[in-house]
Order: C-alpha cells, then structure tokens, then sequence
C-alpha cells in the first residue's frame, strides 16, 4: 500500500554533501539534475524550484539525500555501519529519518570519490524503478518522490577493472554529452581512433579525466581499410616504426591522454602476407617499436590491438610480444566478439570460449584486454577516411538529429540481436571473470556517437552484476528513464 507524503515534495528535500569540489562535485550535479527531474516544477503550474544543496553538518528536519565519503561524512557514519561497505565499492541506503518518520534519508557514500560519483549513478538509475510506487495494475516510476518511499539498500562491486568503449571519433557528435554518458554507464577508459589528431584532442582528454575516464588515442602502424598489404619488406616496416614514434612525440604525447593504441596489419582471414608470416612480423615490429618508446617515454600504457584472424593458429609468435604491452584483442570469434549480434551454434560459442581461454593464458603476467562488438559500427561499404585535423565532438544540433535518426532503426536491430543473444555475451564474461579474477580489460566498441543504446547499457551493467540472470540484467537495464529517453 503507498502512502502519500506528508510534505510537499517541491519544498521538503534537500541534498547534503561534503565537498563541492572533484567527484564530489560531479555526484552533487548529477544528483541535482536526477532530483531536480521530479521536484523543481509542478504539474502545470508555472512555479519554478531549486534542489537546495548544503554542506556537512546542515540539519534534516525533513527528507534529504546525503552524499559523502564514509571517512569523511558524520552524517553518512550516523545511518551507516562501516561493514555494510566490506567488499563493495558504494552503498546506497534509504532509512526513515529517525527525527520524523514521515519523512526519508537517503545516503550514498563509498571510500573514495569515485565510487561516490558511481553511487549517486545507482541510486537514480535503480530506486525510481526498483521501489515504483504501485496505482492499479500500474507500477509509476515518475511518482516516487510523491509517496512515501520504501527502505532500500543497495551495495554493488565492479567486477571488472577496466571497462572501456572503442570508437572512431569522427562518429561522435557531442563529446562532452558522449563522456557524460559513458560515465553514467560507469565506464573508465576510452580509445578513440584517429588519422589525424583532433584539434582539440587535450580537451577533450581534461573533459573525460574530470569523470575518471582514460583516453588512449589509437592510431596506426600499418592498419589500413581491409590491411590490402601486398608486401612486408624492410623499408616498409621500418616506415612505420619511425612514423609511429613520430606521430606521439609530435601529437599525442601534448594532449595529457593516458596512452595509446594501435592497430597492425592483422586484419586478415590468411596467414602470410607474400612468403611473411603476419604473426611473426608483427610481433617482430611491436616489439622493436615499443622498444624505442619505452626508451623516450618509460612510463607509457600502449595498447596493441590484435585480430585474432590472421594469427590465431601462431599464438606461439604472439607470445613474445614485450609484456609491457597489453595486447586487446578482436574478432576472436563468434559474438560477442562478431559485428552482429548472433551465435549460429552452441559448438560455435564453445570454441569462441576456448580461444578465450587460451588467449587469457597465453603471456602469464602481462595486461590483456578484449574487446566485444555487436553493437554499432561504422559502413564499411561506404567509409570515408579523415581527410585532415579536425574539431572532434563539435557537431551542430542538426547534424547530431540527423545522426540519431538515421541511426534508430539500425539500432534497433542490434537491440533484437541482443535480446536474443546477450546471454552468450554474459555467459563469456562470467568465464572472463573466474580466468583473470577481474584483473582484464573489457571493452565494447559503439561508434554511434553517443546515447545510451540498450546493447551499451546492458554490457555495462554485466560488467558490475555478472552473477546476476540475463534476464534480470535485461529488466533492470531495461526499465531505466535514462535508456528508454534515448531510444
């Protein structure tokens, strides 16, 4: 039975926070703009409110959201027993306020700032859906804050530690709404691909490090459209180590981006280039250009993102890449790592698992990531290459709609696959998870340009929940305003 407040709503909240400054300052905003959605108008009048936000310390005589870090807020320590964040990265609690039981606290709080930010995330994300208040045979997400709000806790851990999205950036229409959103899905690194470097590529780097995601920019050493190599003779090869260096000693190492990735000619279904086996060239160039890198810049993260097709019968030369390169892997088989979103067979997704296993086994020690697909990508029949420097993310409002519209009824036909399939990619991720204990780079490529697809989502929410069923993760993911909005 729901029970209507006492208060009007519009007047009785408030937000308490101990800092307005870092991720503190990103999780009251968010939770600001998440709040303000159901309290700062009302109906059809025309009256105009405001989330009142104080600091640490602000009395709760009424409802009020409290945000801090546990070792921080005596507030959060008041509603809060530290076991409750034993091996949880945040904690999101509602409690009846202990002054006025009419009235509600909700707390969020972690140990560090970024996992708050990530709280503040769950709570808008989940408690409007998970706790909707009922009216007939209707559950009303959008009359939560109008009726008393049911107790609630939710604690989640991430299971994976880096999670990250690949995209060319030409594709990406607004790229300060692009990292908002992929901060919402608690994403924390993206490769970005380019053939020129954007004019504003240190923004856009200082932009996403304000939400805590790395930017490596990916460029290449001798990847081209379909790798249409004919040879790989020394004057070539040397080519692109010098270039390869160049290209980050002139560009990318100004831009204040936490590494780079690059791509080779390994994009083929054959396993020689004339008499040259790819595998062994390949590894040969890495490590003969990494070697150089490392000289100038010891500290570096370079990522060597590798198509299985061409060497995955040579995984022997593959091993001698320099493990200080984390190798990222594609196109290791069916989905999830296919561009569409199906698995013809069982037998296809078993050997897809047991390439798995033997890549994730293959350089003891050594960083590895993978990358899954399956989601949007650019036409490869219709591709137009970058034709010089340009502003990345700058895209008018008109080019952006266009985009959007073009791009919904293909979407939804990735969503179709994924209803459908996405346990497959579930089932490999939980697989991923018991071989590395996390300790792995996942990544989806999406070049869509930004939104919340319902592939994008659901891989994120994997990432946080595995042991959860596909179905459960296809509700909760489902029912969220912030996917539904953008579909």
């Amino acid at each position: 039975m729901i029970h209507p407040v006492k208060y009007p709503k519009q007047t009785s909240w408030k937000i308490i926070y101990g800092k307005y400054e870092g991720f503190q300052k990103k999780a009251v905003e968010f939770l600001s703009t998440e709040v303000g959605k159901y309290l700062m108008r009302d109906g059809d009048w025309y009256r105009i409110f405001v989330v009142p936000c104080f600091q640490e310390g602000a009395e709760i005589e009424q409802n009020a959201i409290v945000v801090g870090t546990y070792q921080d807020s005596p507030t959060v320590r008041k509603f809060v027993e530290e076991a409750e964040l034993d091996g949880k990265d945040y904690l999101v609690k509602v409690v009846v306020n202990p002054d006025n039981e009419d009235c509600r606290v909700v707390i969020i709080t972690a140990k560090d700032e970024r996992n708050l930010f990530y709280g503040a995330i769950a709570f808008a994300d989940n408690y409007p859906t998970d706790c909707a208040p009922g009216h007939g045979g209707l559950k009303i997400p959008q009359w939560i804050y109008d009726f008393k709000m049911p107790e609630y806790k939710l604690a989640e851990k991430s299971q994976i530690a880096t999670r990250g999205v690949w995209s060319w950036a030409q594709p990406i229409g607004d790229y300060r709404k692009y990292i908002r959103e992929m901060a919402r899905m608690k994403f924390n690194q993206i490769v970005l691909w380019n053939e020129y470097m954007p004019l504003n590529a240190k923004e856009v780097v200082d932009f996403a490090h304000g939400y805590g995601i790395e930017v490596l920019w990916g460029y290449s050493w001798g990847w081209a459209n379909g790798c249409k190599h004919t040879s790989l003779e020394d004057d070539y090869l040397q080519g692109v180590k010098e270039n390869a260096l160049r290209e980050y000693r002139e560009y990318y190492s100004k831009t204040g981006c936490d590494g780079i990735y690059f791509q080779s000619f390994t994009e083929m279904s054959k396993e020689y280039i004339g008499d040259k086996l790819i595998a062994r060239v390949v590894t040969d160039l890495v490590n003969e250009t990494v070697a150089e890198f490392y000289k100038e810049y010891p500290d570096i993260k370079i990522q060597f993102g590798l198509h299985a097709t061409s060497v995955k019968n040579r995984l022997e030369e593959i091993a001698r890449v320099d493990k200080r390169v984390e190798i990222v892997w594609e196109d290791c088989g069916t989905f999830p790592y296919g561009y569409t979103p199906r698995v013809p067979s069982e037998e296809a997704f078993q050997e897809t698992l047991e390439f798995t296993r033997k890549i994730l086994a293959l350089r003891p020690g050594a960083p590895t990531g993978l990358i899954f697909k399956g989601m949007m990508t650019v036409d490869w029949e219709m591709f137009e290459h970058q034709t010089g420097p340009y502003v990345l993310g700058e895209n008018s409002t008109a080019v952006q709609k266009r985009d959007a519209e073009m791009r919904r009824p293909i979407w939804q036909m990735f969503e179709a696959g994924w209803l459908q399939y996405g346990g497959y990619a579930l089932r490999l991720i939980r697989e991923i998870i018991k071989l590395t204990n996390g300790d792995v780079n996942l990544a989806i490529v999406n070049e869509d340009g930004g939104g919340l697809p319902l592939p994008v989502a659901l891989f994120s929410e994997m990432l946080w929940n595995p042991d959860k069923e596909y179905g459960e993760i296809m509700r909760k993911v489902s029912e969220r305003q912030s996917v539904i909005e953008y579909q």
